[in-house]
């Protein structure tokens, strides 16, 4: 898949490891990201309903690491936001909130959950899974060596887990575009 990007190798350890340093990186360049934008969005709810916020800014990005907190405290925080941002309707309803419940119910799932995903994950990695087979043909072409992986139970349950995130990203993609939107609206209405 990378060609001769890295140097090959027959030990596991080696061809797996950048792997995971672009993951890390990749999860420590989204959770930034993350909470530049929950700081963003609290401070533009803060515009449209005035000292009625539940808590201070700060508390929009330290909420997120603040153990068991986190399991309750951002969520306190994002329906503030939402219904802050939320256009009010003739009747004087605000927009329904049900992304911004389902991007939760996701979200504490996926931290209850992450243990056994990182875990399982170490455990697949570091298994005897990769395996050398030299010399042989597949289909019309002749090669001198190529790995193989047996996923195994760790593996497929390594898989399923992997599979398991899908609906946090669906869910926060989906969350993330109402309230921008919502707050776009709101932001136009407050200009015209």
């Amino acid at each position: 898949m990378v060609g001769d990007t890295f140097k090959w190798s027959s030990d596991a350890d080696d061809l797996t490891f950048p792997w995971t340093i672009i993951q890390a990186g990749t999860t420590v360049a989204l959770a930034v990201a993350w909470l530049i934008w929950c700081s963003r969005t609290r401070a533009v709810a803060e515009e449209f309903a005035p000292g009625r916020l539940r808590y201070s800014p700060a508390m929009a990005v330290s909420s997120w690491l603040i153990p068991f907190g986190n399991l309750y405290l951002p969520k306190q925080i994002a329906d503030d936001v939402w219904h802050a941002s939320s256009p009010p309707s003739r009747t004087g309803e605000t927009a329904p909130s049900a992304r911004l419940h389902i991007w939760w119910g996701c979200w504490v799932f996926t931290v209850l959950t992450s243990p056994l995903f990182y875990w399982q994950a170490i455990v697949w990695a570091d298994s005897d899974n990769l395996n050398y087979e030299s010399g042989g043909s597949l289909e019309k072409a002749t090669y001198e060596s190529w790995y193989t992986h047996e996923l195994g139970t760790a593996g497929w349950l390594a898989v399923v887990l992997h599979l398991l995130v899908v609906p946090i990203v669906v869910a926060t993609a989906l969350y993330v575009s109402r309230l921008t939107a919502l707050q776009q609206a709101r932001r136009g209405g407050l200009t015209s």
